[in-house]
């Protein structure tokens, strides 16, 4: 069975921007790089569940808050 990797960029560089966060901002509060981060917000990432979840945490939502957050923004391949 093929793997379905998700992509999160748009949602994810929009609850940033939300937030008035840098990538940089964004990476001390989900415990991640600021290369990782741009990887994810350019899609050239899929993240896993546990970055979701860290993700999730630093923007203060539940990870099922989060996913809903951005769902129309996933794109998947």
């Amino acid at each position: 069975m093929k793997e379905t990797k998700v992509y999160i960029g748009i949602g994810l560089r929009r609850l940033r921007k939300e937030k008035g966060w840098t990538v940089e901002d964004l990476a001390l509060e989900s415990y991640l790089t600021r290369k990782y981060i741009y990887e994810l917000e350019h899609n050239l990432k899929s993240p896993s569940s546990t970055t979701l979840d860290n993700l999730a945490k630093a923007f203060e939502m539940r990870f099922g808050e989060f996913n809903t957050e951005i769902e129309n923004e996933i794109i998947r391949k």
